[in-house]
């Protein structure tokens, strides 16, 4: 009898100190329904964690998973590039270790969008699970992201979930491992396939299911460490995308005016974010009015970040 040669695809973790929806994102891939004369292989790179509670776990469950284990955290560009080249699968797909797919059919759409549809690179949808005003936060966003990819903008989207062809992802050398903290990495990639005229496509249902545990203080700290780490290295790398994005109104190098408001902000913020914190469990408060507060206080703590990364003031 003739020996059946199966097609490979690589399914990326990255993770650093995950929370146990890591457990429940692994048992769903094992789950996957695979498209016909194609295998899977599910690679967890652990980026330096100090908490490795549910990566054990893992490798408990699933022994036979591929385990990459960084000596320090390297950032997420570092972890996906670190999985990718673990790897041999033609196809590859990478996953946020909070997300969790909605349903057996995750990589059988990817495959399909790339193999039979003849496209480099497809990103898949990201529904939230959350509770409150953050779920309703963040599937807001979803809706703004499915509307700038109507407009053919991928550089609105995320590397949460999607999937490129192995060739692809080597030619352009993978992500950028200069963004080790916060922000960036993904549009970077993004802007470098657009540059290259790669076929990048969206799959509405190729979803996963983002489950958020944050708060203000965490997205500000996120957004301060985008503005003071990796903005520069983005605005460097793809000026003009830099440029037709939303951040640069809060740049403090492109615009002097909000230093000021800034450095108010810097010196408030330990009291004004558990503030608004609290506020925003309010239900006496309309969802539009709490959406802008964030929306504030985020471009607010970026701007922060950029006055950091041009030494205004430490």
């Amino acid at each position: 009898m003739n020996k059946v040669s199966h097609r490979m695809i690589d399914i990326v973790i990255p993770a650093f100190n995950p929370g146990s929806d890591l457990v429940s994102l692994v048992s769903a891939l094992y789950e996957q329904k695979m498209p016909d004369g194609w295998n899977s292989q599910v690679i967890l790179v652990d980026d330096g964690s100090t908490n490795k509670l549910n990566i054990e776990q893992v490798k408990k469950n699933y022994p036979l998973i591929n385990l990459v284990t960084l000596k320090q955290n390297s950032g997420r560009a570092c972890a996906r590039n670190a999985g990718f080249n673990a790897g041999s699968g033609e196809l590859v797909v990478f996953i946020d270790c909070d997300c969790i797919p909605k349903n057996k059919f995750l990589i059988e759409k990817h495959q399909f969008k790339i193999s039979c549809k003849q496209n480099d690179v497809n990103f898949g949808r990201v529904d939230e699970d959350t509770a409150g005003f953050w779920g309703e936060y963040f599937s807001d966003l979803t809706k703004s992201r499915s509307k700038a990819i109507a407009a053919n903008n991928f550089l609105a989207m995320t590397s949460q979930n999607f999937s490129i062809k192995r060739e692809v992802f080597k030619s352009v050398g993978g992500f950028d491992e200069l963004y080790k903290a916060y922000g960036f990495e993904d549009r970077d990639l993004i802007a470098i396939l657009l540059q290259k005229k790669f076929r990048l496509s969206y799959d509405d249902e190729a979803v996963v299911i983002h489950n958020m545990h944050t708060s203000l203080s965490e997205i500000c700290r996120k957004m301060q460490q985008a503005g003071q780490y990796t903005s520069g290295l983005l605005s460097k790398n793809h000026p003009q995308v830099y440029a037709n994005m939303p951040y640069r109104f809060f740049d403090a190098s492109m615009h002097p005016a909000i230093k000021f408001p800034a450095y108010l902000f810097s010196l408030a913020q330990p009291y004004s974010v558990k503030l608004a914190d609290w506020m925003l469990t309010s239900s006496l408060i309309p969802f539009a009015l709490k959406k802008f507060m964030v929306k504030i206080f985020s471009a607010l703590a970026f701007a922060r970040g950029t006055m950091l990364r041009n030494n205004k003031f430490e």
